[in-house]
């Protein structure tokens, strides 16, 4: 569409034709976006350049049509019409804001002001999102003295249409601002941003569903290397950037590439939701990956591969971005050697930062490599960007060095200092603790597509490494552990069974590491038991005897339980925010106590009664329902105790009472007094939602009302129909169901275990299916992981019986089945 069909538009019907001929552009520049990228290469950047190309000519065929048609006089305009922002850098996704700066010799003129008002406001009403900012070259100058995040917009101010000589006329007044005595300012307020947005950004949400424009090694980071590259430098240009040394020349192409990548993803996000939008949700990424041909392999699937390349990429930009905050802080400082102190024969700290020494080179000294992160943890001092840049490039010296005395020394005495979590971190970041260990490269940046695991698996291991830290000073084994802590998901991503084809991986990293006999027999142990004892604590009846025997085959000492005590509590701590809490630390203390006195030679605990459960089964049997409720907030769970005359069903009526009111069943003991009285106990929980997994106790006392009067007067009918209602698991999340029945875990009861994808009332479908299969449920064990929900259930026929008749057994598990996928309901 050109001018003069703009022109004609108004000429035909006034605005309502110019509206309509606005919205018809902007909607063909996306469709025109669309093509463009959902094609190899897959490359947004081209297309987002083409757009802002497109909006220019719009906004040039707009003004035109304006001066000529709508406001038209004798005079010139006196209008510049200038791009700033994401528009001025010419990064326009489908749906980004067009911010533009409207520049005037008399913002007073009454022409001026309706043309900026007329175009403003079908911009507003064509549904794109506008920013403007309106005045003379003096005024614009005046407001970006004062106000940096005005200044940062104008550093990518663009000329579109207009008087070209005003435009100039304002490119000259900012170039002097940006001469101005307080660039150190601008520099400090740029760093406070970021710093402000990273913290907004880098909660567990954000590491699971990142943002790709405001997150730590997003879009925002790169524009901030290029606005303070610009401002102190003179060019945003790379291969300038690199000629001037401020970026090594090597990070050219790279950074290229994760411009592109990452413009990539955005503007797929806008066009899949057809609105702006900047977070990579757990359904967008499984559309972005299949859209830009990632494919799936062994062990990874295809989302999984897209979200190692984003997390990979980020870290890059955020390196470059740090590279490029430290040489605008070394420009300002003023001082070509700031004063530095000698702490080794590689290294010095200036500016409060481990730098290399002037001179030193890796090649000379590849084992000063290492002593680097070793020089870090014995002095807290951070590294400077560009340490981190040249340990990163030099870290293939070590590739011929990975088994000799030195390196194994000085792994050893970093994973073992003061601060293994953030040296292994940086080691990771640095490609060093790849070449030591290259089985963890495959680790790295790895993603699990769920709700539970909120870090990538080595993210999740350094994490593990610091919660592991206070228990592995006061242990004699502190090696084995640590290595174990290290290793302990190093097969992540090889299908199934992580934890014994890790110990087979582990073996081979300890020999190259000349470990000890001994040493090496505990660190595959731990690493092949790692899941044991949660397993044991969350998933089984640890009061049945058999139960705690086939534990303490498998641990067999006191110094193995209390290693793998520590393993299990660090490894599931850095599972992310919200997943540890007073009930899981209860049952694992309660597996380990139990565990430590029959090793001891004592005998088994008998299964313990609350002070309300004695209470409640004293009472003489009656047609009343009591109850009792007790609240531990140190184990975050409201205990519930039902004692009512037992009925077949009552265990799936009182679960659907509590799904209805969003109350998570976290353990349920069930039992059925002498005098036909039914004793069931509850371990209760609310959740926010399923998304964030936040667990608390039952607090309200309305609430525990509430569900006291439901569970007296239960409809089984009225609760099925409410619960149809409610809304379940997010698609992108839904899992398989898989239904395990297990005869040899118990002498007494047969075990039924249930893996699927959590949703409200999925307890209550669930037990529900089983009491129409004549089963009698004796205890339940509930563990839930972000999505995801693994049930046991203890359980006998009617007479108290083990299901052994295979049949019987294949009809239980096709009901089951049957019952949770009529269940699934996905939320939209």
């Amino acid at each position: 569409m050109s001018a003069e069909n703009l022109i004609q538009a108004w000429k035909n019907g006034g605005r309502p034709f110019l509206l309509k001929a606005v919205k018809d552009r902007f909607e063909h520049m996306r469709r025109q976006m669309e093509q463009s990228i959902s094609k190899p290469p897959y490359d947004g950047m081209p297309a987002q350049y083409k757009h802002a190309d497109e909006t220019d000519l719009l906004m040039t065929e707009l003004y035109k049509t304006v001066f000529e048609c709508v406001f038209p006089s004798a005079e010139a305009p006196d209008l510049t019409v200038c791009a700033v922002g994401g528009y001025g850098r010419k990064e326009l996704a489908p749906f980004s804001d067009i911010d533009l700066l409207f520049l005037t010799n008399d913002d007073k003129n009454d022409r001026t002001q309706a043309a900026v008002s007329f175009i403003l406001y079908l911009l507003w009403d064509s549904g794109v999102k506008v920013g403007a900012s309106v005045g003379t070259c003096e005024e614009r100058i005046e407001r970006a003295k004062t106000d940096f995040e005005t200044r940062t917009a104008f550093l990518e101010a663009r000329f579109v249409c207009g008087n070209r000589s005003l435009f100039s006329d304002f490119e000259r007044r900012f170039d002097e601002l940006k001469n101005s005595p307080d660039a150190k300012d601008f520099l400090n307020a740029k760093l406070e941003e970021r710093k402000e947005r990273l913290r907004k950004t880098g909660g567990s949400k954000y590491m699971l569903e990142p943002n790709v424009k405001e997150g730590r090694g997003g879009l925002r980071d790169l524009n901030l290397a290029f606005w303070l590259a610009k401002y102190f430098f003179g060019t945003a240009h790379l291969p300038d950037l690199a000629q001037q040394g401020i970026l090594p020349e090597k990070t050219v192409n790279s950074l290229l590439k994760a411009h592109r990548f990452l413009a990539t993803v955005r503007c797929l996000l806008h066009l899949n939701a057809n609105k702006s939008g900047d977070v990579l949700t757990l359904e967008a990424q499984k559309e972005i990956a299949k859209e830009t041909g990632y494919a799936q392999r062994k062990g990874s699937s295809a989302v999984e591969r897209f979200m190692k390349h984003y997390y990979l990429t980020s870290r890059k930009v955020a390196e470059l971005c740090e590279l490029v905050i430290s040489a605008a802080e070394d420009r300002l400082s003023g001082e070509k050697t700031p004063p530095q102190k000698t702490i080794d024969p590689a290294f010095v700290i200036k500016n409060g930062k481990l730098a290399l020494k002037n001179g030193f080179s890796f090649a000379d000294d590849p084992y000063a490599l290492l002593r680097a992160f070793d020089l870090k943890g014995e002095t807290g001092v951070p590294f400077s960007p560009f340490l981190i840049f040249q340990i990163s490039e030099n870290a293939h010296l070590l590739r011929g060095l990975r088994k000799t005395e030195p390196t194994r020394r000085l792994f050893f005495k970093i994973l073992e200092g003061n601060s293994p979590e953030s040296s292994l971190r940086r080691m990771n970041e640095t490609g060093v603790l790849n070449i030591l260990i290259p089985a963890f490269g495959k680790i790295t940046g790895q993603v699990q597509f769920d709700l539970y695991h909120v870090y990538t698996t080595d993210e999740h291991t350094f994490k593990t490494l610091g919660f592991l830290y206070e228990d592995a000073k006061a242990s004699q084994s502190r090696r084995s552990l640590l290595t174990a802590g290290l290793l302990h998901d190093i097969a992540k991503g090889q299908g199934g069974g992580h934890d014994k084809k890790g110990a087979a991986i582990a073996e081979t990293i300890c020999a190259d590491l000349a470990m000890s006999g001994e040493e090496t027999e505990t660190t595959v142990w731990l690493v092949a038991n790692h899941l044991l004892m949660s397993h044991t604590a969350f998933k089984r009846d640890i009061f049945d005897p058999k139960t705690l025997d086939d534990f303490i085959a498998e641990v067999q000492s006191p110094e193995r339980l209390r290693l793998l005590y520590a393993l299990t509590k660090a490894d599931i701590r850095a599972v992310g925010p919200n997943v540890w809490n007073g009930f899981k630390e209860q049952l694992l203390k309660s597996l380990f106590d139990a565990a430590l006195e029959r090793i001891q030679g004592n005998e088994n605990r008998p299964r313990p009664l609350s002070d309300a459960q004695k209470k409640l089964a004293a009472l003489p049997a009656s047609d009343e329902t009591e109850f009792a409720v007790e609240t531990d907030n140190e184990k975050c769970v409201t205990s519930l105790t039902v004692l009512t005359p037992d009925k077949n069903g009552l265990f799936a009526q009182i679960t659907g009472v509590l799904a209805l009111e969003n109350i998570s069943v976290a353990e349920a003991q069930i039992m059925t007094l002498k005098n036909g009285m039914a004793l069931d106990t509850f371990l209760i929980q609310e959740i926010d939602s399923l998304d964030n997994d936040v667990r608390r106790p039952v607090s309200s006392a309305k609430k525990i009302a509430r569900i006291q009067e439901k569970i007296k007067s239960i409809d089984p009918e009225a609760v099925e129909k409410e619960l149809k209602r409610k809304k379940t698991v997010r698609k992108a999340l839904w899992n398989q169901p898989r239904v395990l029945i297990d005869n040899s875990a118990s002498d007494s009861c047969s075990l039924i275990e249930i893996n699927a994808s959590d949703a409200v009332g999925f307890l209550h479908t669930v037990t529900r299916a089983m009491t129409l299969a004549d089963l009698k449920i004796v205890s339940a064990h509930i563990y839930t992981y972000g999505s995801k929900v693994v049930d046991v259930f203890y359980v006998t026929d009617q007479n108290g019986n083990k299901i052994t008749d295979d049949e019987k057994a294949a009809q239980i598990k096709t009901s089951l089945l049957d019952a949770i996928n009529g269940f699934a309901q996905f939320a939209g």
